[in-house]
Order: C-alpha cells, then sequence, then structure tokens
C-alpha cells in the first residue's frame, strides 16, 4: 500500500469516528434522558414503551460498538502498511462495509430519535405545533 493510498483511507474512516463518537454521545443523552422522565413522569400507560426504547438504545449501543471494532480493525491494517496487492485489497470490502454500517446506522438512529421526541411530546401533552417544529428540525440536521 503506498503512503497516498493508507493517507487517503485514514482521511475517509476519520469522519466515520466523528460520526460514530456523535451517536454513541446522543445515544447516551437519549438514555438518560428516558430516566429523567420516567422519575418526574411516571405513567403505566407508557411503560411498554420506554422499555422499547430502551431495548432499541441497547441496540445502537451494539451496533456502535461493532463499527468502532471495524473500523478499529481497519485502522490497524491502514498503519501495518499492507505491502502487496493481495492485503490492499482486503482493506476494501471492510471499507465498504463499514461506509453502509456507519449510513445505515445513522438514518435507523435518526428515525429512533424522531420517534422518540414524539413520545415526549405525548407524555408531556405539549401542543403538536411544536411536534412538527421539533420533527422539521430533527430532520434538518
Amino acid at each position: 500500500m503506498t503512503d497516498e493510498q493508507s493517507n487517503q483511507i485514514q482521511f475517509e474512516i476519520e469522519p466515520w469516528k466523528r460520526i460514530l463518537y456523535h451517536l454513541m454521545d446522543e445515544n447516551t443523552h437519549l438514555k438518560n434522558r428516558l430516566g429523567e422522565v420516567l422519575k418526574i413522569k411516571f405513567d403505566k400507560k407508557y411503560l411498554e414503551k420506554a422499555e422499547q426504547f430502551q431495548g432499541h438504545f441497547i441496540k445502537f449501543d451494539t451496533q456502535i460498538m461493532i463499527l468502532r471494532n471495524q473500523l478499529a480493525d481497519v485502522h490497524t491494517m491502514v498503519v501495518q502498511k499492507m505491502n502487496t496487492p493481495e492485503e490492499t485489497r482486503k482493506i476494501i470490502p471492510s471499507l465498504n462495509i463499514l461506509r453502509k454500517g456507519t449510513v445505515r446506522t445513522q438514518k435507523e438512529f435518526n428515525k429512533l430519535r424522531k420517534e422518540f421526541i414524539c413520545f415526549l411530546v405525548k407524555i408531556f401533552n405539549i401542543d403538536s405545533v411544536l411536534e412538527d417544529e421539533v420533527i422539521r428540525a430533527d430532520t434538518l440536521q
């Protein structure tokens, strides 16, 4: 692998690291918010939905960890500067998997975040106009 190839791959994976860090941070924030909401506004009729959200948040923790581990593996391969074309070709499928996995996880997480915000709006009986604004703002990100 040439230095230019190595630099390009490292350049490409840096944004993925930032995206995964952001998703991890946001997921933690949503889990904490769920706990706060249940302390403030506990109602058995919302418990099942709250448990579903908790399960989804845990699922995203796992997905993010898997992607971060795959990213670390690719980074290790690049740092080792694989010399043969066959070794270099091993990285390409891993990059494609990472790219697709990161984009898919980000889309799924944004959908979950939107659903969670709608859930909070429902719990706190916030006007539907505010709900529309929250959803619109979320889709702009």
